[in-house]
């Protein structure tokens, strides 16, 4: 989920953060934040991590800090994608086995 500048994921104990380069694993049910990783003082961006942000309970501080500034309509067009993004996800079935099945295979 995208708010303005900022990306957030929300994950359980156990499942897992992609970024470009690497796969985290969640060490706590809850919302990550998406953070860039530099390298050199170039501060070129070279991959992404996740940083621990709350538990579900944030989402009101994260929502008031990210969108205090935004226009009524770009409000609403972050509902419609947010509300869109859930149905989706409501309806699509868990494949979370399938890699699990894949790693299985080769041992």
């Amino acid at each position: 989920m995208k708010l303005t500048t900022h990306e957030y994921a929300y994950r359980q104990k156990g499942e897992e953060l992609e970024s470009e380069h690497t796969v985290y694993e969640a060490m706590a049910t809850g919302i990550y934040q998406k953070a860039p990783v530099t390298k050199g003082c170039s501060a070129k961006i070279v991959d992404h991590t996740f940083i621990y942000y709350g538990s579900r309970d944030e989402i009101a501080g994260i929502v008031e800090r990210d969108c205090k500034d935004l226009t009524y309509q770009e409000l609403e067009e972050i509902s419609v994608g947010l509300s869109a993004g859930a149905v989706l996800r409501s309806l699509a079935p868990d494949r979370s086995h399938l890699k699990r099945d894949e790693q299985e295979l080769g041992l």
